[in-house]
């Protein structure tokens, strides 16, 4: 990943610097909206759901702050700005799960929706 792009923000974790990569906006850019409506800073939660009671629970971003804000923000702005430019490049990583596995029964998803290279 390159370290200048907005994906990469630079904060602060148990009293010392560190980079975070960011791979979820949803909970800061709906905090985003709200700020941007005129509401107060909310504080983004998050459910855990497990197979024991222990592993179940609501969990606060502690500390969430006006510049995790607008890190996320200019992160969301560099994407959609690399998407109108058609950059898609470098290719992510290989992510460690797939939610949607289950649904191409086994084969790739382009040969279960029936890609073919002459249709790209």
């Amino acid at each position: 990943m390159n370290r200048e792009s907005p994906a990469v923000y630079e904060g602060e974790e148990k009293g010392k610097s560190a980079e975070f990569l960011w791979q979820n906006l949803q909970l800061p850019l709906y905090a985003s909206a709200l700020v941007k409506r005129g509401e107060a800073m909310p504080t983004p939660c998050y459910f855990s759901l497990g197979a024991t009671a222990a592993e179940v629970g609501i969990h606060e971003w502690a500390n969430f702050e006006m510049a995790d804000l607008d890190a996320a923000q200019a992160c969301a702005d560099w994407v959609a700005g690399q998407i109108a430019a058609s950059i898609f490049w470098p290719p992510a990583e290989k992510v460690m799960y797939d939610d949607y596995e289950i649904l191409t029964a086994g084969k790739t998803l382009e040969e279960m929706v029936g890609f073919t290279s002459a249709a790209r």
